[in-house]
């Protein structure tokens, strides 16, 4: 119940930022960066995906307003910059935690 994979991570992810005063995706990768970061076996390597995210023309959106649309652009320019396709991916993974 309330799970998106059968093991509890859409409640879990939800939980960090449900009740918490994020109101942008800014917002909710600080927040991300400071509560759940540190505990990930890949947090060296995050500050550069969060840093991107953060720089990104999404971070002043609402959560709740990003629609497909908008990590379309997003991801097209990407890969305009020259980002691979795997990379794109990753960095879209983590958006999708928060």
């Amino acid at each position: 119940m309330g799970t998106r994979n059968g093991k509890g991570n859409s409640r879990r992810h939800h939980e960090w930022t449900s009740g918490s005063g994020v109101h942008n995706v800014g917002e909710a990768l600080d927040r991300y960066e400071r509560a759940v970061t540190p505990r990930k076996k890949s947090a060296a390597d995050e500050p550069y995906k969060l840093w991107n995210w953060k720089e990104s023309s999404l971070k002043t959106r609402t959560l709740a307003s990003i629609h497909g649309k908008h990590v379309a652009e997003w991801r097209d320019k990407e890969i305009d910059r020259g980002s691979a396709p795997a990379t794109v991916r990753r960095k879209l993974a983590l958006l999708s935690h928060i």
